[in-house]
């Protein structure tokens, strides 16, 4: 005999924004982000497989972890770019699923300094931990580790 199990999750929304002054080139950024994004992400934030991390800059293409050997998982798709000033990436960006997000990175030059602002929006069933643990996540990647790498970059 078999059993049905029925439930209706909640659907939650998540917002999160972070500003980040960068004392380097909108040029410089864009690069960091989108051509070097596996030197200085944090491996915490990938999945269990530790895969390289890789932003393809063009429109239409993929934000995604690569295992090796043709295997890995596409977190996103690039909706919207503007070289050196904005990219836009929808998909489920790591969160379980099903879930929808949006991460937006815009680069607004401010004299001799960046100002790097960071969207990550979401909707679907988001565990209440997760916001908190997005969060934390963007603000080491983007506050810390990031700065850091260009930093040391330009040694």
């Amino acid at each position: 005999m078999s059993t049905e199990s029925v439930t209706t999750p909640t659907i939650e929304l998540m917002h999160i924004e972070l500003e980040v002054p960068l004392n380097f080139a909108p040029t410089r950024i864009f690069q960091a982000l989108t051509q070097e994004t596996d030197v200085w992400w944090d491996k915490e934030y990938s999945t269990i497989r530790r895969g390289k991390v890789v932003l393809e800059a063009e429109l239409g293409k993929r934000f995604y972890e690569d295992w090796g050997n043709g295997n890995g998982v596409i977190v996103g798709i690039v909706t919207a770019i503007e070289k050196d000033k904005m990219i836009e990436i929808e998909g489920h960006l790591g969160m379980d699923k099903p879930a929808q997000g949006l991460l937006r990175f815009e680069l607004i030059p401010q004299g001799t300094t960046t100002l790097l602002k960071v969207m990550h929006r979401a909707t679907g069933i988001i565990r209440p931990y997760a916001i908190h643990v997005f969060a934390q996540g963007w603000k080491n990647l983007f506050e810390v580790r990031l700065p850091a790498y260009l930093e040391q970059s330009e040694q």
